[in-house]
Formats: C-alpha cells, sequence, structure tokens
C-alpha cells in the first residue's frame, strides 16, 4: 500500500505543525569486518574445498619400506549470494500536497539505507546463530552437514570437538577453554596445528559479564583476589547485538577471519524516485546482494552458554 494523504494526513494538514522528525537507525551496529575476510564476487554462488594434510611419520627398522599414504580433497563448502529488497510509495496527491516534509524523498533514501545496513548486521550473525544446527550452509569440509559446532571426524578417522560444555563463562570455564583452544585444535589430518585466540564474540546482554572478565587485572567476584590471567591473552570482545540466544559464546582464533568468508555481490543500490503511471504514485526500490559461510570449523570453539 501506498502512503497517501489519508495514511500521512498530518504531512499535509493545513495545521501549523513544528518541524516533523523520526528516530534514525544506526547503520553500523557491531564489527562484523573484523570477524569477517571480507572481498567481492561477480557470481552467484562461490565454493571452496581442502584437502587433508599427510599423517605422522611412521617408524620403521633397517629394509622396511616407506608407508605412503595420498591426500585427500575433502568436501566443498558453498557460499550462496542472497537478494534482499526494499522500497516505498507515496501517491502524486502527498507528494503534490505535503506542507512538513519538504524532503520526504531524501528521508526516505536515508531510511533505506540504515534498513539495508542492519540486515547486513544481522545476516553477518547467521552462522553464530546456527551453529550447533546441521542444517546451515556446509561448514564441515568432511562431513558435509555438520553443525559450525559440533563433534566432528577428521580425515584420518580422529573425533576433533569445538563445542565446548555448556556453562555460563568464569575465570575457571574461559581459561579452560583458551587452552583448548590454544593447544588442542589439529589439522584434517590429526596433527596439531596450535593458534592463538584473539576475539570472544557474544551478545550484547552479557556485556558487564564480559568487560569483567577480560579486562580485570585479579580475578572478578572472588575473595582471593589472585591475579587474572586472562587479560594477558589480549582478547578483543565482540559485541553482538543480533545473536538470537543471549547466553551463546564463541571463542576466535587468529585464523579464524580465513574461515569466515563475507563476499559482496552489490552493495546497496537505491534507484531514482520513478513514477507509476498504473497508480499515480512515486516509487523508490532498492537492492542489496550479498553472501557470507564459514567455510571451516577448526579456528572457533562454540558453547551454548548458561
Amino acid at each position: 500500500m501506498a502512503a497517501s494523504t489519508l495514511t500521512m494526513a498530518k504531512t499535509v494538514s493545513l495545521t501549523d505543525y513544528q518541524p516533523a522528525y523520526r528516530v534514525k537507525a544506526d547503520k553500523r551496529t557491531w564489527k562484523w569486518e573484523s570477524v569477517y575476510k571480507v572481498g567481492t564476487t561477480t557470481r552467484g554462488s562461490e565454493q571452496w574445498f581442502a584437502y587433508s594434510g599427510l599423517p605422522l611419520a611412521q617408524l620403521r627398522g633397517e629394509l622396511e619400506p616407506v608407508p605412503y599414504y595420498d591426500v585427500q580433497e575433502l568436501g566443498a563448502t558453498t557460499l550462496t549470494v542472497v537478494k534482499y529488497l526494499l522500497g516505498s510509495r507515496f501517491s502524486n496527491e502527498l507528494v503534490d500536497d505535503n506542507q512538513h516534509l519538504p524532503n520526504l524523498m531524501r528521508e526516505v533514501g536515508a531510511m533505506i539505507g540504515e534498513s539495508h545496513a542492519q540486515v547486513v548486521d544481522d545476516y553477518a550473525a547467521l552462522p553464530f546463530n546456527r551453529a550447533w544446527a546441521s542444517t546451515y550452509q556446509i561448514v564441515d569440509p568432511v562431513n558435509g552437514t555438520a553443525a559450525l559446532c559440533a563433534s566432528h571426524t577428521l580425515a584420518d578417522g580422529v573425533t576433533y570437538s569445538n563445542l565446548l560444555t555448556t556453562a555460563a563463562p568464569d575465570t575457571d570455564v574461559l581459561l579452560s577453554a583458551l587452552s583448548q583452544y590454544e593447544w588442542s585444535r589439529k589439522n584434517h589430518a590429526g596433527l596439531l596445528a596450535t593458534d592463538k585466540p584473539n576475539q570472544v564474540l557474544f551478545s550484547s546482554s552479557k556485556f558487564p559479564l564480559w568487560n569483567k572478565l577480560l579486562n580485570n587485572s585479579v580475578e572478578p567476584d572472588t575473595v582471593e583476589r589472585n591475579d587474572s590471567f586472562i587479560k594477558g591473552y589480549g582478547l578483543t570482545p565482540i559485541v553482538c547485538p543480533f545473536l538470537d540466544t543471549t547466553t551463546n559464546w564463541f571463542i576466535l582464533g587468529e585464523n579464524f577471519k580465513q574461515d569466515a568468508i563475507f563476499l559482496w555481490r552489490k552493495r546497496m543500490s537505491v534507484d531514482e524516485a520513478y513514477q507509476d503511471k498504473d497508480y499515480r504514485a512515486v516509487k523508490i526500490p532498492s537492492e542489496t546482494r550479498f553472501g557470507a559461510v564459514v567455510k571451516d570449523y577448526l579456528s572457533i570453539l562454540g558453547n551454548a552458554g548458561a
């Protein structure tokens, strides 16, 4: 339905209203660009596949044969470009007769920009909102449809889990998780592949708790007031207001940005206002196309929290 003189009566009213106003929305709500490797694409989808390394060398005696192993191609992960549309429509009468919104079209353009910006922010949170769901886009090069955070089977048959035991974050829980990430990470051949944890992603509602954990020089909320080792990790807090569940939290490492891919196909474009001659109205349409995916699970630990 178009905005008309009936639905926007104050705009065309002869009453002497004060200048019209609206509450503007944010165009950037969280630092997802520090989590993703951001690029562009000229296609509707992109794919990546990994290949396994070689296992540990084998102990052999004199004149025993060399053990040979094949390098395997693993499954592919697909990024699919999505499209978001938004527009507004105004009757010719409203455009001709409005008294109190002289910059109506310009303001509508600003509203469209705010909306598209936040839908991108929301979509960038999707892998974390679906971290426990195997129906999300393929994120497991070996198992295909396994969830992002789950118990995974590596190419050599060994199990590796990046799903932490459900717990609310405290000093002991977080230190244990950091130690697991730093020293238990493996590659797809089952060999140790250590990485440095550098970010913690969590819900905006949990910022006070995480601020205490990450920035205190002593262990917070304890009688002993022991020195805190957590601050020494230099973890960057990533506050995400679009997490569906406020208790979820994730540890990300330096290599995660190579696995989390965000590609622009078409940044937001707003067509010039044009006449809909059948309905005698002015239309302003807009479009954005992009895609995001996490192509591997090795550089993230997830906790459903409590």
